[in-house]
């Protein structure tokens, strides 16, 4: 009751030491620390990026009496990707997949971002297929698309970014993309030196009646100005005016 509170208002201010210490007090006071108990711990972990401590918390439930639930393995998961240990972060969604511990889509989010951080941006897209045809709910979420189609740009892989938005409005029921699956589309065109796809997803984009992303303004005008395209560029900026962005952002 009492420890878990304490513990629980740790973690949410994302004071491991403190929250760590709370948990061993329990423990010297000779109380088992409940499974809410641990996964506050492990929530400040994953708000601090404290990967080690979260390792740690997390093999030493694995070794006692309570076994981690889907919260547990999504935390973790999260202090490793935010950490930007990959692997590790890989080893434990691998060990969650064989439990049957069904992931959020939060988790397989930062795993993904993780991975495309790390380097492994094919590594990223095939978790995220696997996962989409696997069946995996957490895998039909515009956040986790997002990360799809970041890790996309991160390939220079424009067509199977821009094929990634179509395959949103093709789910059964359709998903619609946010403006960060537009940006990260527009990226990945813009990486690939396709300033006309830069530019279709962009007006995409407005014509859905959606915000674009304010980095999309800047990713579409450089991707125009590379390819000596003054004119769209010019259009951009116009349109831009029109409907306030502020053009200082979009020059510096």
């Amino acid at each position: 009751g009492v420890y878990n509170a304490a513990i629980s208002a740790a973690g949410c201010g994302g004071d491991v030491a403190q929250a760590v210490a709370f948990l061993n007090g329990m423990e010297g006071e000779g109380l088992a620390p409940s499974l809410r108990s641990y996964n506050a711990c492990l929530k400040a972990c994953e708000r601090a990026a404290d990967w080690s401590t979260a390792f740690d918390i997390f093999v030493g439930m694995k070794a006692g009496a309570t076994q981690p639930d889907a919260i547990s393995f999504t935390s973790v998961v999260g202090a490793l990707g935010r950490a930007g240990e990959w692997e590790k972060a890989l080893g434990v969604w691998t060990q969650m997949e064989c439990e049957r511990v069904e992931p959020d889509s939060m988790a397989l989010h930062t795993l993904l971002r993780a991975l495309t951080t790390g380097g492994q941006w094919e590594k990223a897209l095939q978790l995220f297929e696997d996962s989409l045809a696997a069946g995996v709910p957490a895998s039909r979420s515009s956040l986790v698309f997002a990360a799809a189609i970041t890790a996309c740009a991160a390939g220079r892989q424009a067509r199977r970014a821009t094929e990634m938005l179509d395959r949103m409005a093709a789910l059964e029921p359709p998903l619609v993309p946010s403006a960060a699956c537009f940006h990260a589309a527009s990226q990945a065109c813009a990486a690939a030196g396709e300033w006309r796809g830069a530019l279709a997803v962009f007006q995409q984009t407005v014509r859905i009646d959606m915000r674009p992303h304010p980095e999309m303004w800047r990713v579409v005008l450089d991707a125009c100005r590379a390819a000596d395209q003054t004119d769209e560029a010019n259009q951009l900026l116009a349109y831009a005016e029109r409907v306030g962005v502020p053009l200082i952002a979009m020059e510096e």
